[in-house]
């Protein structure tokens, strides 16, 4: 009876993981911010006033209910309301120089957020101090988050409590559910090796650490890549561009790997960035390569014959920043979105990912996030998978996306600059405008350097006080951008 009794207690949390919103709201944003809400199987793209930059080390969390919680950049905790949480400052600081230099943390996978099993006002904050030197040691941290505190907004109650250190892969950290339903696995490979530290993460604290050494060993580049677990634990991949694709199985109930799998790609010069994100059903394996996007089935006998090409990067001219297939994640909605490198303004969208090849029907360029100087920054959150749930759909009867063309609806208007490159002057012609307009130029870190306006169809602009180096400029009428470009200074 004892024996029954537990077994519905683990049906029972299995569902629930399954019907949880923690992972509702997702963050982005460099000079500016985006906020995407995901309901059901919509999703909806708000622009917020964010004086907060956001890169790879970044992590979101809601409450079951699906309403924002905090997020963080690996070196600030912000609140719902986009402010710092109280005694949410400097949790980067002092070992982390990213977050005095840059003010944001750029290391993949580097912060995580999960909640608490027992009370729902309390978050665990899991963060990774890198140094600037990858041959230095890294430390990881834990940061406890009470929401009952502030009136609501939450407060930092325990702050930096150091964990342990070691020579941390820059690939940060990657978290699956115990078999219970409850704990948590936390998975940290080493830095230029084939070794794995495994945590189990019970309530605030630690209670298993061991190290295994299996598969592959990798070498010094581990910069902006990507791992994931399956939805269902059992797998667990990694994937950069010189390394290939690594497949391990997963035991969630022990917490140590078996099967070791590399699929070399074989075109290492080809691309940098990379990502790999699981599908909904734990089937499919897919493979953000740059300018192309693979799928593998893991069913099949040989998982590297299955490769699939199931996309190949084409931008539309009307987008100044080409957005990459670099990292990516399962969203609520059963659907994978892929970001891009250091400057994107658009999520690309795998909508069936439980379907094989091309019936997975991805579409690039689906999501537009902000117009320049908005930008954002090395794919999406860090979010652990709190859902197990497959696609509810025939595979046979998907509609097939055809994007070819530019998502912005916005009116653009054929333009010149000239001359380009130029040391002194230029001039903007717009023919059959009929409005003002304003032309900004801003620099490669996105700040404003130089504006004009204009009511006419040529204007001469002086560019003279800009320093030599390639700028991003925009035109601007009735507060849409309707055209944009790049304008090359030289002395």
């Amino acid at each position: 009876m004892k024996i029954f009794s537990t077994l519905i207690l683990l049906l029972c949390n299995y569902f629930l993981i399954g019907q949880i919103n923690f992972d509702s709201n997702w963050i982005f944003g460099n000079n500016g911010g985006v906020r995407l809400s995901f309901n059901d199987e919509s999703v909806s793209v708000q622009n917020i006033d964010l004086n907060f930059d956001i890169h790879s080390g970044s992590a979101v969390i809601s409450n079951k209910q699906g309403v924002l919680q905090f997020f963080t950049n690996g070196c600030e905790i912000k609140n719902r309301n986009y402010e710092v949480m109280l005694n949410g400052d400097s949790i980067g600081l002092p070992g982390n120089p990213f977050c005095s230099n840059g003010n944001f943390n750029p290391l993949v996978n580097s912060t995580v957020i999960v909640p608490s099993e027992i009370n729902e006002e309390i978050y665990y904050n899991l963060h990774i101090g890198f140094t600037a030197d990858a041959t230095d040691t890294a430390s990881l941290y834990l940061t406890t988050v009470d929401m009952s505190k502030d009136n609501g907004l939450g407060a930092v109650v325990e702050k930096k409590e150091f964990i342990f250190s070691d020579y941390f892969s820059r690939y940060g950290m990657e978290m699956t559910r115990h078999s219970n339903g409850q704990d948590w696995w936390v998975i940290i490979p080493q830095f230029e090796s084939n070794c794995y530290h495994t945590l189990l993460f019970d309530e605030g604290e630690f209670v298993y650490d061991t190290l295994q050494c299996i598969g592959q060993k990798w070498d010094h580049a581990d910069l902006q890549y990507q791992h994931d677990f399956s939805p269902d634990g059992q797998r667990y991949a990694r994937f950069s561009h010189n390394q290939g694709m690594n497949l391990l199985d997963f035991d969630s109930e022990t917490g140590l790997f078996s099967e070791p799998i590399r699929i070399d790609f074989g075109f290492t010069e080809e691309f940098f960035h990379a990502g790999v994100i699981f599908s909904p059903n734990s089937r499919f394996v897919y493979a953000s390569a740059f300018d192309n996007i693979f799928q593998f089935d893991l069913e099949v006998l040989d998982v590297s014959e299955s490769r699939i090409k199931i996309a190949t990067l084409s931008t539309p001219d009307s987008i100044m920043f080409r957005t990459r297939f670099s990292r990516g994640f399962l969203a609520p909605n059963s659907k994978i979105y892929i970001g891009g490198t250091f400057q994107f303004n658009h999520l690309h969208v795998i909508h069936y990912p439980d379907c094989k090849g091309l019936d997975s029907n991805p579409e690039q360029y689906a999501i537009r996030l902000g117009e320049f100087p908005h930008s954002s920054s090395q794919g999406v959150p860090n979010i652990p998978h709190f859902r197990n749930q497959p696609q509810d759909i025939n595979c046979d009867t998907v509609q097939i996306t055809v994007s070819t063309q530019s998502p912005s609806k916005t009116e653009r208007f054929k333009h010149t600059l000239s001359p380009n490159p130029s040391s002194s002057e230029i001039e903007i012609s717009i023919p059959n405008i009929t409005s003002s307009y304003t032309v900004e130029f801003y620099d490669l870190l996105g700040e404003k350097m130089l504006t004009s306006e204009s009511e006419s169809e040529n204007k001469k602009i002086d560019v003279s006080s800009l320093s030599s180096g390639m700028f991003f400029y925009t035109i601007t009428a009735k507060g849409q951008v309707i055209g944009q470009g790049k304008f090359f200074k030289v002395d």
